[in-house]
């Protein structure tokens, strides 16, 4: 199942995680204010996407147009899913992250990462 993901990327999940994702979206969901308007903004644009003769995934072209997909395009394992990028819209997210990272250690250290 392929999902928008705002206009920065898609999100690609395997069946099973996007049930998975759908039934926290309804349980969880609920107690969220707003998730109704997310949750009509991914539902009601996720494609379930085939692959062809040559394994590699058919995005139909409005999931492209609305991530800006052109000829490079970035694909991130990341752990249950995958996220497809444009190049040049992924190098800044990832500079932008990289130059700010120590802002993350208080978030790893509740979590017991650090």
């Amino acid at each position: 199942m392929v999902a928008p993901w705002g206009k920065s990327h898609l999100r690609a999940y395997p069946l099973s995680e996007w049930e998975s994702f759908e039934d926290t979206l309804m349980t969880e969901g609920k107690r969220q204010k707003d998730v109704a308007k997310f949750m009509r903004y991914i539902v009601s644009s996720v494609v379930e996407c085939s692959l062809d003769k040559q394994g590699r995934i058919l995005l139909p072209q409005r999931l492209r147009d609305v991530a800006n997909l052109d000829r490079e395009v970035v694909l991130l394992g990341t752990i249950n899913r995958v996220e497809i990028w444009n190049r040049e819209v992924w190098e800044k997210e990832n500079q932008d992250t990289s130059e700010n990272f120590e802002a993350f250690d208080d978030q790893f250290a509740e979590m017991g990462i650090f």
